[in-house]
């Protein structure tokens, strides 16, 4: 029974890890389109293809940030 644990444990801890860094690395284009978004200098579009997010997400955060 220990080593079937150990197998489950190993695995939850595997994919924790996965779920934390693409959270991470989300987090961190979302904050680099933010940035060129207050920037002002260029379309949603190359901020999306740029930050690897999409236009829509890209949109959904200059709705959020106050100018």
């Amino acid at each position: 029974m220990s080593r079937e644990f150990d197998r489950i444990l190993k695995a939850k801890v595997k994919e924790a890890v996965k779920e934390t860094r693409e959270s991470s690395l989300r987090e961190g284009a979302r904050t680099t389109a933010r940035t060129m978004i207050e920037d002002g200098s260029l379309p949603l579009s190359k901020i999306a293809k740029f930050s690897g997010l999409s236009v829509r997400e890209v949109e959904k955060i200059k709705n959020g940030i106050k100018v």
